[in-house]
């Protein structure tokens, strides 16, 4: 996997992680308990072909990206886990920062 950390304004981040670990907790859902490692994931390599991903990270060697800032939070679904074929990911659910919620489509 190659990915990018992020910096900023990370205490409200983390209160955010805590908040929703939280409820997780509450609902009886079962996670692994790991430090928040706050990134953006870039790019998956194949098992058979990471060499493809160490030429990209060395590519990208003096990247700095651009400020931004967050708008939502998304519940996400994968089908990790379930059989042959690539991972995919779907959007369960959205919520806005400023209290609105997002069409979702």
């Amino acid at each position: 996997m190659l990915w990018s950390g992020i910096g900023g304004d990370l205490d409200e981040l983390r209160l955010l992680a805590a908040d929703v670990r939280a409820v997780v907790k509450e609902c009886g859902i079962s996670f692994a308990e790991r430090p928040l490692r706050p990134h953006l994931t870039l790019a998956r390599a194949r098992r058979d072909t990471p060499s493809c991903a160490v030429e990209a990270a060395a590519g990208l060697s003096g990247f700095t990206g651009r400020p931004w800032q967050a708008e939502r939070l998304h519940l996400v679904a994968s089908n990790f886990g379930r059989g042959p074929g690539p991972i995919r990911y779907r959007d369960v659910d959205a919520w806005s920062f400023d209290g609105e919620r997002p069409h979702t489509g």
